[in-house]
């Protein structure tokens, strides 16, 4: 959004009109996939990188006050491990950890041990196919409108799209009634700039 304004007064000084009024709608409108990418199902999936300790802060705030969730879980070997399960283990009624297939990807075990107490509980299953298995099965058995977050690695979000060739399409319905939307506090989060994002949201939606 910061860019884009900067953008339309650059283009303003050249002459050229742009309609700043259907910023908030091309926003509304655009899919980032592996950012809080939704895939309908039973259980629902949402998929999030979030592979760095500020990206898994901003997952666990849009998380928190959702749905009941099981976490599928991955990491690089050089991620701090430590750092993303304190973000978000915490939060999930389940724990599935797994390794992405990727050859500097952590086992399940090593992401054990990384997170100490956090990964008590936890659940290391060591391909991607069955972890995800296990962790639909988990939320199925924790109950009716539980979902699963894949989060920690782009990699497994990757795997994760593969194994289930369902992404949602713009206009699909919500799977996710419980959950709230992507707002302006989440961009804030995301871009890291929260009061100079939020400010420009305003004034766009204004």
């Amino acid at each position: 959004l910061l860019a884009a304004a900067d953008r339309r007064l650059a283009d303003k000084a050249a002459g050229v009109a742009v309609r700043l009024d259907r910023l908030p709608a091309a926003t509304r409108a655009t899919r980032w996939p592996g950012r809080l990418e939704r895939v309908p199902g039973r259980p629902p999936l949402l998929l999030d990188g979030a592979h760095n300790p500020a990206g898994a802060r901003a997952l666990a705030a849009h998380l928190r006050g959702g749905p009941d969730f099981v976490l599928l879980f991955a990491a690089m070997v050089d991620k701090d491990v430590r750092g993303l399960a304190r973000e978000l283990f915490p939060l999930a009624s389940g724990l599935v950890l797994t390794r992405a297939p990727l050859a500097r990807a952590a086992a399940p075990g090593e992401l054990a041990r990384r997170a100490g107490r956090l990964a008590r509980g936890a659940h290391l299953v060591p391909t991607v196919g069955r972890a995800l298995a296990r962790a639909k099965r988990l939320a199925r058995a924790h109950g009716a409108g539980t979902i699963v977050v894949v989060a920690g690695s782009l990699y497994l979000v990757g795997a994760v799209k593969a194994i289930t060739g369902r992404l949602e399409e713009p206009g699909e319905h919500d799977p996710y009634p419980g959950l709230a939307p992507f707002t302006e506090a989440d961009a804030g989060r995301f871009f890291g700039r929260e009061a100079e994002v939020t400010a420009l949201w305003r004034r766009l939606r204004s």
